[in-house]
Parts: C-alpha cells; structure tokens; sequence
C-alpha cells in the first residue's frame, strides 16, 4: 500500500505512507445548529420569522498508515495525518413556513430561510511519521459566511394536537472551511499555517417526525 503524499521543502522521506502494509483513512462532519426567533403568523398559514442564529459545522480527516516489519525485534512503524477544521457562526437570519390544505386531513408545507453570519473558524493540521512529528500547524481567520436552508413535505393530521410529517430540504452553506481544500498532495513545512475560509457545503435529505401540541 501506498500513497500520492509528496513530501517537499525538506521534509523527509514518509516511510510508513509507502509499502504500507495497512490504511485507514477516516473523514467525519459535525452540524449544530441553535436559534432565537420572533415569528409572525398570518391567516394560520404564513409564518414569517427573523432572529439570531449560531452554528457550529466541524470537520475532520484522519489517515493512519501501519508497516509491520514482521520480526519480534523490530517495533511497528506507525504514521499518521489530520487536518481538522472547526466553523462557528454566528448572525443574523430570515424565514417563512408555509402550509396549504390538500385535503381534510393532508397538508403541505413549504420553509425557507437565509442568514448572513460571521465566521469564526480554525484549522489544525499534523503530520507524524514513525513517531517523529513533522508537521504542526493552526491558524484561525474570520469570514463572512451564508446559510440558505429550503425544504417541503407532506403532513397527516389525525386530530389538530397530533400529525405526522415527511420531507425533504436542502441545505447551502457558503463561506467555510472545509478539510479537503486546506492542503494538497505536496506536504510542506507551512501546510495548515493559511486557512482556507471561502468553500462552500451542500447538503440534501429527507426527514420524517412527528408533532404533538398541548
């Protein structure tokens, strides 16, 4: 096992990256998201709402590389990469919810909302080659990020205090840091001393739940 890592500006040969005998390489995202709202309803079927909003997007990439050298005397060369980014927004947002009756029981509903927000973000990088770290790096900027959130579904109401629903949304943020784009194949000294604050998140689901009013 190998790997496309170029180590440059006189950093050492990565054994444990190339004839590697096991890899592992793991990337992960972490969402929150908190808001205040003032909301105004009209006609009972029109919300529009405007407040503050904070969300905390993180990502992080491991690549971990083994060579077992196969003799009792000789110690397992380990090696390994992360490149951590952390984004905490904050700011202000926009919205509106809006439900249409398609029958006595079923409705849809459409929500929308769009937030300007300043971006406090981070971004950690290491490198560690058979014991040895490399590389080190953190640098910290902030931005001006967006969030624009649209989504719709379908609800079922078995009475006015209880229904179902099911969707789906559609999720922008632009903006941010992200790991992929903090560093290339060719490794230098300096890798993860600039963030990169100006990439963009897409994200698309569905989501079913259930709403009881009391």
């Amino acid at each position: 096992l190998g790997s496309l890592l170029l180590p440059r500006s006189g950093l050492p040969v990565l054994t444990t990256f190339n004839n590697a005998t096991a890899q592992d390489q793991r990337y992960d995202a972490e969402y929150f998201s908190l808001e205040l709202n003032r909301t105004l309803i009209g006609w009972e079927i029109c919300k529009l709402l405007y407040g503050l909003r904070y969300v905390d997007y993180d990502e992080n990439y491991t690549f971990a590389s083994r060579i077992n050298n196969n003799v009792p005397a000789l110690p397992t060369d380990i090696g390994f990469l992360n490149s951590n980014t952390q984004n905490q927004m904050i700011g202000a947002q926009v919205g509106a919810e809006m439900t249409f009756p398609l029958s006595c029981k079923v409705w849809s509903d459409f929500r929308g909302r769009a937030g300007a927000y300043a971006n406090f973000a981070e971004n950690d990088f290491i490198l560690n080659n058979a014991g040895t770290t490399l590389v080190r790096n953190f640098d910290d900027a902030v931005e001006l990020a967006g969030i624009f959130e649209i989504g719709g579904g379908l609800r079922y109401y078995f009475n006015d205090d209880f229904h179902v629903r099911a969707g789906t949304e559609l999720w922008y943020m632009t903006g941010v840091s992200i790991v992929i784009n903090q560093r290339s194949a060719r490794l230098r000294p300096n890798t993860g001393r600039g963030a990169t604050i100006d990439d963009d998140v897409l994200m698309v689901g569905f989501s079913f739940g259930a709403e009881i009013k009391f």
